[in-house]
């Protein structure tokens, strides 16, 4: 118990009569309810029967078992490791009183290599020691030894109201505070009360008396006996309710559970989706054309056979406005020299003339090379010509063998579906013998 490395102190000063509360917190064996059983000790010390009983209905341990150990039980107050002679372990408490300083310290010293121990308790007073017998009473009249088990409470200890009977938990929480002795001073007062009544009374009347007791103890015996059958029926129904949810539960999994025969079924039958999964993939990937982005692109290839289609269309206008352009104003200059008398031009105004009807062509609408799309600037006629049909077909029968190939994928995606859902029913599934499906049904 006495574990702590090094001096540990708990400082009330800083409390006031607002903020009143101390939280110490920690993990699990860190010390928590050492500290409470060590400030138990403190006032109780090691022949107290109530500090040497470690768990709930437990035999208490005598006071040199309590401090030094019991192996498989109890590993004593003091470390286990380096136990030695002279090991002191103490545990000490400072007040103010009435405007005096006190401080009580109750110490444990190892003897007899670590075998046995001493115990000594010091109180003092404005650094006066006082003596044993006062020392004790000091303690007494601070808090006597029947209510610190109500101050130094052992939450741990919590779990032993879950286990009391019905109509119990009043009677156990009294015990755990350690407030039993005051039913036992309230029960001395009632049988005492009742002699002193019972004193003044005709024998006749004692005796009527003493048979109506006797009778009112019977009736109590029965309510009791009654009470016990009660508890013992409802845990006997709380057990019946158990075993019948199990029975229950084994019945649901009998009903949807898979026999072993279900089970092979099964799993033939996933291996033959696999198999229709792995021809399926095997058809789509062989019907899959080289053009098949081509065929998931019906917009493009619309727009790209538009374009071309245009273009063999605009081949002839396209040649003849090339031709005008190169023709038209030479002979022009040509046909007014010819004239009689002759028009004569001088080389300026020839290349005028030519501009001019060059210029006169393209504002009619007829420009030179206006026809020629820039992709298809060096692309020869007949490299068109085969483009446009390739187009045209893909345009015609495109969406048709886009169709079918989505019919597969669809098919495709299906067998997957049915695939995943026949494995998860298969692991889902709970596995029970032919013999007990049978029984069952």
């Amino acid at each position: 118990m006495f574990a702590y490395r090094e001096c540990n102190r708990i400082e009330f000063s800083e409390c006031t009569l607002e903020r009143n509360i101390i939280v110490v917190s920690g993990r699990n064996g860190a010390g928590k309810t050492s500290l409470l059983n060590a400030a138990k000790l403190l006032f109780l010390g090691a022949n107290s029967e109530s500090m040497r009983r470690i768990r709930v209905g437990d035999v208490p341990l005598n006071p040199k078992q309590f401090m030094i150990g019991v192996p498989g039980r109890w590993y004593g107050v003091f470390p286990r490791d380096g136990r030695r002679d002279g090991m002191i372990a103490r545990v000490a408490l400072f007040w103010e009183e009435s405007g005096a300083a006190y401080s009580a310290e109750r110490t444990f010293t190892l003897t007899r290599q670590g075998n046995d121990y001493t115990e000594k308790l010091q109180v003092t007073r404005n650094g006066r020691t006082l003596s044993e017998e006062d020392a004790d009473s000091r303690l007494q009249t601070l808090l006597p030894n029947e209510v610190v088990p109500f101050f130094f409470f052992d939450g741990e200890q919590i779990q032993s109201l879950a286990d009391a009977d019905v109509g119990r938990e009043s009677a156990e929480i009294e015990r755990l505070l350690g407030l039993s002795f005051l039913n036992d001073i309230d029960r001395q007062l009632d049988v005492y009360v009742k002699e002193r009544r019972k004193a003044g009374l005709p024998e006749t009347v004692r005796h009527r008396i003493t048979e109506m007791e006797g009778e009112q103890k019977t009736e109590e015996a029965r309510a009791e006996s009654a009470r016990r059958l009660r508890i013992a029926l409802e845990e006997e129904i709380a057990d019946l309710e158990t075993a019948k949810a199990r029975a229950e539960e084994a019945r649901k999994k009998l009903r949807s559970g898979l026999s072993e025969e279900e089970r092979s079924k099964m799993g033939a039958r996933i291996e033959n989706l696999r198999r229709q999964r792995e021809a399926l993939a095997t058809q789509i990937a062989s019907k899959l054309p080289l053009e098949a982005p081509f065929l998931t692109n019906h917009g493009l290839v619309e727009q790209a056979f538009r374009t071309l289609d245009d273009q063999l269309k605009a081949g002839t206008a396209a040649s003849l406005a090339n031709r005008l352009h190169a023709d038209l104003p030479p002979g022009v200059v040509a046909l007014l020299a010819s004239l009689e008398p002759s028009v004569a031009l001088h080389p300026p105004q020839s290349t005028q003339l030519t501009e001019g009807l060059g210029g006169l062509l393209t504002k009619i609408g007829v420009p030179v090379g206006s026809f020629d799309h820039p992709l298809f600037a060096s692309v020869a006629h007949s490299l068109r010509q085969q483009l446009r049909d390739r187009f045209l077909t893909w345009r015609q029968s495109g969406q048709e063998t886009f169709a079918a190939h989505a019919d597969l994928l669809r098919q495709m995606r299906a067998l997957n579906i049915q695939l995943r859902q026949a494995q998860r029913d298969l692991d889902d599934a709970d596995v029970v013998s032919d013999e007990a499906k049978r029984r069952y049904e």
